[in-house]
């Protein structure tokens, strides 16, 4: 399958916000309507069709966890792995789920003793419903999803949840089915699995009939896993790049449009013909993964990265904010002219935005860390180079932790619940070794990066802050690549005889653009040497290359012919290749960027830092 691609795609993660905004303003439109008749006219089409943002959701989630899990889950079943897994998932989405549920409970709570107007969910505060949203089962019982959580967009989780709980096997088979398959035909795979939504709506004519819920997770769940196994086995230039990020322009448009249309020329004898949009989805995801400036660009602004962060917290906070405030109008009997009816709204999404920013930064990101901490810190490894299984990493021992998640699922089936999460073992607390080859982007020039500055000790200090304690042995000198001896007379090779070390659990390899004047047809064989001599002097070693990165959007051909021929090495030589070039490192950030132009300063080597601490982390996190 080649190298193991994982991290960020920036542009989905902005894609996030989007379609939290798009589903926020789906339920605030009453209020919208209210404060602008105009508004009315001109969006209703946009907004009444914003609680597809949902179905966004659903794609981009199989899409995301295929990117970062097919290779470490796909190629063989493994319970730990899976467990390990499912607990990453909760770490991500039960903090806020949790908050935001029982903000939700204690609010109809104060409804039944402030003033006359009562909830209408009162009623379903129950044992059992509680039982059931603490575990994120309440959907499962449900014909439709109305009225089955008290925070009501968390129906949503509770059919995500069921998708995680399946993935470990899914992820099995996309592997398998990516191994013999084209792209062309994964992406076909891809459009008949996102169909039976597509189909029921035809049939029924509404978007909601019983339990369409479910074929909605898992066809669009699975539909993005497949489209994500597509998109991994292209190797598209820069032309293709922008080419797709033009198509995302269109399809974008084309979306917006034909929601326009739908509305004045709905299909006979459908209610919800606007839906049928939904069939971009999935193409609009592909080409924004796989495409370059344009709207992928904008959409990986830091504006749109951050909105795509907090876009989960906001999700979850805006229907509370919502619901509040229509209990105050209806209290107080509150009426408004229409100019303080605008501010309120406004103020009522500002304050969402708002909230959900402190969610994210006071309960999602801490407690995260914190859950991901359980699972880091729980065994002593017998050896440095102990075998486990796993792929976002799937890890031993943990007799406590094992308890806890017998303990959990034990809960959940006396509960009349079926697949509660369970907690997998701990990865070793002792320290991991790793070895670091570089250029003067790792050693550090004039410009920054010297001594506890540079990207290797930042890097260290925040896996330490993850309770992953690494001994790095850095090798790394000015001027240096695979076949362009440094300012000391080293080549990337001699580097490796100097730093690596048996009992390293990773070789870091980053650079080089100082290999421009190196013969193309000889880079690939001075490349895979240095692979290979990694590989000998430590054989349970992961391999982790990362590409040689650019301060500009346009690379010159050299820099470019040098990452394809890094690429295929590290692929070859079973390792993870990082394309700093296709995700966009310093690209936009001349504040990143010394007055040479081409070393990055103090502040480069901290974005350096936060980019490469996740991937040893990854690494660090699975065994093979």
């Amino acid at each position: 399958m080649g190298a193991v691609r994982t991290g960020e795609i920036r542009a989905l993660t902005g894609l996030r916000i989007v379609a939290a905004l798009w589903v926020v303003l789906f339920h605030f439109r009453p209020l919208l309507w209210d404060a602008s008749p105009r508004l009315r006219d001109d969006l209703a089409p946009l907004l009444d069709a914003g609680a597809q943002g949902v179905d966004l959701f659903f794609i981009l989630s199989g899409f995301v966890l295929t990117w970062n899990y097919l290779d470490r889950m796909g190629p063989t079943w493994s319970g730990r792995a899976t467990l390990h897994f499912l607990w990453l998932r909760l770490s991500r989405v039960w903090p806020v789920y949790l908050v935001t549920m029982h903000l939700a409970a204690l609010w109809i709570i104060v409804t039944l003793h402030v003033g006359d107007v009562p909830s209408p969910d009162a009623e379903k505060l129950t044992a059992i419903s509680y039982v059931r949203q603490f575990f994120m089962v309440q959907l499962w019982f449900e014909p439709f999803f109305d009225g089955t959580s008290w925070d009501g967009p968390a129906w949503s989780i509770s059919a995500e949840w069921l998708a995680y709980l399946l993935f470990g096997g899914l992820v099995v088979v996309i592997y398998r089915i990516a191994a013999v398959s084209r792209a062309r035909s994964l992406f076909a795979l891809a459009v008949v699995a996102a169909l039976p939504p597509i189909l029921l709506l035809l049939a029924s004519g509404v978007l909601y009939t019983p339990w369409s819920w479910l074929p909605r997770i898992l066809a669009q769940f699975t539909a993005g896993a497949l489209a994500c196994a597509a998109v991994r086995r292209l190797r598209i230039g820069d032309r293709g790049r922008r080419i797709a990020g033009y198509l995302s322009v269109l399809l974008g448009a084309a979306l917006i449009g034909g929601l326009y249309h739908y509305a004045e020329h709905p299909v006979p004898g459908m209610v919800d013909s606007g839906a049928l949009v939904s069939v971009l989805f999935l193409p609009l995801v592909v080409t924004l993964a796989l495409g370059a400036g344009s709207l992928p660009a904008l959409l990986s602004t830091r504006a749109f990265s951050y909105g795509g962060k907090i876009s989960f917290s906001l999700y979850m906070i805006h229907e509370p904010v919502h619901t509040a405030w229509n209990w105050a109008v209806a209290q107080y009997q509150i009426v408004m002219p229409k100019s303080v009816a605008k501010v309120v709204v406004v103020g009522l999404i500002a304050a969402a935005v708002l909230l959900a920013m402190l969610l994210y930064h006071v309960v999602e990101e801490p407690a995260r860390r914190w859950m991901r901490r359980m699972i880091d810190t729980g065994d002593v490894r017998q050896t440095p180079a102990t075998p486990a299984a796993d792929g976002a990493a799937g890890q031993e021992g943990g007799g406590v932790l094992r308890g806890a998640a017998a303990g959990v699922m034990a809960i959940a089936v006396l509960a009349g619940l079926q697949g509660g999460p369970g907690i997998p073992a701990a990865r070793a607390a002792a320290v991991s070794e790793i070895a670091i080859i570089g250029d003067s982007y790792t050693a550090g020039a004039a410009e920054g990066g010297n001594g506890p500055q540079g990207w290797t000790e930042i890097a260290r200090q925040l896996l330490a802050a993850e309770g992953v304690v690494v001994d790095a042995a850095v090798a790394a000198e000015g001027g240096a690549g695979y076949g362009r001896r440094g300012n000391a007379g080293s080549v990337f090779i001699d580097l490796v005889a100097r730093a690596v070390r048996p009992v390293d659990e990773l070789v870091l390899f980053f650079g080089s653009r100082n290999d421009q004047p190196v013969d193309p047809q000889l880079l690939p064989g001075l490349a895979g040497d240095a692979f290979r001599l990694a590989r000998t002097i430590a054989p349970a070693a992961k391999l982790l290359v990362i590409g040689p990165p650019w301060p500009t959007a346009a690379p010159p051909p050299e820099v470019l012919t040098i990452r394809d021929r890094l690429r295929e090495q590290a692929i070859a030589a079973g390792a993870v290749f990082i394309d700093p070039i296709a995700e966009g490192w310093f690209v936009g950030r001349p504040d990143l960027i010394g007055a040479d132009g081409v070393h990055p300063t103090d502040a480069g080597h901290a974005y350096m830092a936060a980019r490469i601490a996740p991937l040893i982390y990854d690494q660090l996190s699975v065994r093979i």
